[in-house]
């Protein structure tokens, strides 16, 4: 399991991430920005123990009661929508423009599809 202190450090690497689930600790409701990430490749998963979650089951080891602890999404998914943003914008600065890709995200959270602006 790989973990990310916040939103910029996992779309700093989100490349190289395996393929998997990306599960997500908010320490304040609606805050991505902010929130710690961790990845679990789909070969690990299978030895963990889950358990229910704010949203979806989460691994025991991160689960905390006093932080929002999900499921987020699938490194694929999250891989695509990072892409996407990058084929309508080539010269996105991943940091400057770190709204455009958590606006991306949320828009695929919510309505399951991706953001065409």
């Amino acid at each position: 399991m790989e973990k990310f202190e916040n939103f910029l450090s996992l779309l700093e690497s989100y490349k190289s991430i395996p393929h998997g689930m990306i599960y997500s600790v908010e320490h304040k409701e609606n805050d991505l920005k902010n929130a710690t990430f961790y990845v679990v490749d789909s070969v690990e998963e299978k030895s963990m123990e889950f358990m229910e979650g704010d949203f979806g089951e989460v691994p025991v080891e991160i689960y905390d009661d006093k932080d929002i602890v999900s499921e987020l999404i699938e490194t694929q998914t999250f891989k695509t929508i990072i892409d996407k943003q990058f084929e309508k914008n080539a010269n996105l600065d991943i940091d400057k423009n770190i709204k455009v890709f958590i606006a991306a995200l949320e828009f695929y959270l919510e309505y399951d599809t991706f953001k065409d602006s």
